[in-house]
């Protein structure tokens, strides 16, 4: 079976995925990145015998990833409509003491959060994480490769296609079941749900204001095309297995 790299995108469920994958591997065959820089580099230095014996890359990581292993791989992530996941993030910077952006946010209301530019997981997250764009979590970086604001369609085309050649384990949230069992299903293990972990509370879109609306909306434009493509290629591919192909 190949390497399973898993792009976590921040409010996707991946506290949950985390727990449950590192449950199918031995501690030594798992590599979780953390926020720093750092790790990448340690994966790259890590001793080659190490490196490939890894069977599970997990994080806040970037598609390309697999160009530091020299054993095959294969990628799975969830998405989640942009909307609710960037009202989820607020609620839960603020929600959350020890989160790197809690004293940074104190006093913001959704809206001064969502037009703050203080994350650039904001940004068309999904749509950076997923076209190969290296940096995207915090305020930009002074060699960051894709500005605030700066994503385009080719950005989008790029991560579509990436989702379409590498990922045969692809889902949403909002069709977590089908996910679930179609990451089983392809990894030859029991089927399983996922318990609900890190959630926090927040109004339900509709009570939201229009002005906030409009703001998020206008911040994640790509991020919802590439949301809408992912539930229809996230059917194909559930279906295709059922046929076996």
């Amino acid at each position: 079976m190949p390497a399973l790299i898993y792009i976590h995108i921040p409010k996707t469920a991946g506290t949950a995925m985390r727990n449950f994958l590192c449950q199918h591997f031995a501690p030594e065959e798992c590599y979780q990145v953390g926020e720093s820089k750092q790790y990448r580099q340690g994966l790259v230095d890590m001793p080659s015998a190490q490196r490939d014996s890894l069977k599970l890359v997990f994080g806040h990581i970037c598609f390309g990833w697999h160009e530091l292993l020299t054993q095959d791989c294969i990628y799975t992530t969830l998405l989640r409509n942009p909307v609710e996941r960037i009202v989820s993030l607020y609620y839960y910077i603020r929600s959350s003491g020890n989160h790197y952006l809690h004293k940074e946010t104190e006093g913001m209301r959704l809206y001064d959060f969502v037009t703050s530019k203080i994350s650039m997981t904001m940004d068309n997250g999904m749509v950076r994480q997923l076209c190969q764009d290296e940096d995207f979590m915090k305020i930009p970086y002074a060699d960051m490769k894709l500005p605030f604001g700066s994503l385009n369609y080719n950005h989008l085309n790029e991560a579509k296609l990436n989702l379409e050649l590498y990922f045969p384990i692809v889902g949403t949230v909002e069709q977590l079941p089908d996910y679930m069992s179609l990451l089983c299903k392809t990894m030859g293990w029991d089927i399983a749900t996922l318990p609900v972990e890190n959630k926090v509370p927040h109004p339900p879109i509709e009570h939201i204001d229009a002005k906030t609306l409009t703001a998020i909306e206008d911040i994640v434009q790509l991020d919802m095309e590439l949301y809408k493509f992912t539930e229809r290629l996230a059917n194909e591919k559930a279906a295709s297995l059922l046929r076996g192909e």
